[in-house]
């Protein structure tokens, strides 16, 4: 029971995403069902935390499920949005922007501190290959989160590879949408627990800050107090969840997803074998599992 119990909580708010956020029309042919669902499970996130990390891993639609999500709150919400990216992708973007009627511009990343302090407010920040801004102490951060700030903008963070060497990598990111003093809906109880006997108390007068905060957790080197963390703000699938989830086999054996096949015995979980990264091999947003027929 604690386990379907468990499983029901994780699960709550695909289900919501999945019921309350209905696809762009202009989407409804171009993507296949698992995209579909990361960009209602992320509308969800988006929604009520006005941030959301997409993290699947290479090869699952990124770029799509970012465009259909930022056309879904143009529509909603009457806005229009900012799409950053690096000088390389700048064309694919614009392709993009032109083929799905997204309003709003594309900039490329190397032109962020000279733009952003005099455009006007855009408020959905879409920013492709997020993992570029690691370094919060480079210029280009410091100009994107004065802008984000100033405008109070919804953000969109795409990347397969959010996690470095290290997990303020991530915090990193998620400081670009979430303050670092905000009440969390989780804690690094794991770090607590090992390093100050489960204290609570005692680690936040150690470490100056309020245990339920993103700086809190920058303190946690514990990969299951992170997971807990990236449940509540990012969107990540491998290639084996697509697989086991919305995977049909075919008469030689080999699963396929709509109109690409895919080889059962090379798909990978997240960063590869052997990958040491946060979320290896699982499924980090819970998405709600197709029921077997």
């Amino acid at each position: 029971h604690i386990y379907l119990k468990m499983a029901y909580h994780l699960s709550r708010e695909a289900r919501q995403g999945m019921t309350e956020f209905r696809i762009p029309k202009i989407f409804e042919k171009e993507l296949m069902e698992f995209q579909a669902r990361a960009v209602q499970i992320a509308a969800n996130h988006l929604n009520k935390r006005h941030g959301v990390l997409i993290g699947d891993v290479v090869g699952l639609g990124k770029t799509r499920i970012g465009a259909a999500l930022a056309r879904m709150f143009e529509d909603d919400h009457g806005i229009e949005s900012l799409i950053v990216c690096p000088r390389n992708l700048v064309p694919m973007w614009e392709r993009y922007r032109q083929q799905y009627g997204l309003r709003g511009i594309v900039l490329s990343l190397t032109q962020a501190a000279k733009v952003l302090p005099n455009l006007r407010p855009y408020h959905l920040v879409l920013i492709d290959e997020s993992h570029n801004l690691r370094n919060r102490e480079g210029q280009r951060y410091r100009a994107l989160l004065e802008y984000l700030r100033a405008c109070q903008s919804r953000v969109v963070l795409l990347s397969a590879t959010p996690y470095n060497k290290h997990y303020v990598d991530l915090s990193n990111q998620l400081r670009l949408f979430l303050p670092e003093d905000k009440v969390l809906p989780c804690r690094p109880l794991r770090h607590i627990e090992r390093e100050y006997g489960g204290n609570e108390r005692l680690f936040e007068s150690k470490k100056q800050c309020i245990a339920n905060t993103l700086k809190a957790f920058e303190h946690s080197t514990c990969i299951e107090d992170w997971r807990d963390l990236l449940r509540h703000y990012m969107v990540r699938r491998t290639r084996s969840f697509i697989l086991d989830n919305y995977a049909t086999t075919d008469k030689d054996g080999r699963r396929f997803v709509r109109h690409y096949l895919i080889d059962f015995g090379s798909a990978l979980g997240a960063w590869g074998r052997g990958s040491k990264g946060p979320i290896q091999g699982r499924e980090q947003t819970v998405d709600a599992p197709r029921t077997a027929k």
